[in-house]
């Protein structure tokens, strides 16, 4: 987990050297059953990549869910990160309980397709909301008790969520469109 974080931190601090484009660093706060951060990259108008990490606190594990963002907004906006976007992710998770460690929980991966929005306020803040459809597959399946309630809380076909984040970075920011004064 120690490898995970540091190549989180390592990604972020990588991306904020580079001066062409902007960052958004968030946390999901609505989850309460797991830490899940998130670092997202604005590769131009309509692009962004990202990933988003959790911790689960029931269980001894984790989940990365790289993704890819299209934004639907003019090309003549300069703002970043805002508007609507079609949003397509991958996730892997891998957990064990903690009564008993010897024992995997569950290990799965699958993909998720939401519709959100983004907004930037005008001191960097931002805010999405966003809903869609999750698919999760096994690869290690358990018949535990434990296994069935991981499935239950963590594996659920939709993605629905709020994020807080602040983007930084070097590109400038339009605070005449598309954002909250």
């Amino acid at each position: 987990m120690k490898k995970i974080i540091s190549l989180f931190l390592g990604a972020i601090l990588l991306f904020n050297n580079m001066n062409a484009q902007v960052n958004n660093l968030k946390v999901h706060p609505l989850h309460l059953l797991r830490s899940k951060f998130e670092f997202e990259r604005k590769l131009s108008d309509n692009v962004s990549v990202g990933a988003i990490g959790s911790v689960f606190f029931l269980y001894s594990g984790y989940r990365i869910e790289p993704y890819c963002r299209l934004y639907f907004m003019p090309a003549n906006t300069k703002a970043a990160f805002t508007g609507t976007y079609l949003q397509i992710k991958g996730h892997y998770s891998k957990a064990i309980d903690k009564q008993t460690p010897e024992n995997e929980v569950i290990s799965e991966y699958g993909f998720s397709a939401a519709l959100g929005y983004q907004i930037q306020f005008k001191n960097n803040i931002t805010m999405d909301f966003f809903s869609g459809y999750r698919s999760s597959h096994t690869l290690y399946p358990s018949t535990t008790e434990a296994s069935s309630m991981f499935s239950l809380m963590y594996n659920l076909p939709l993605d629905l969520g709020i994020s807080i984040g602040y983007a930084f970075g070097s590109a400038p920011i339009n605070n005449n469109l598309n954002t909250f004064h």
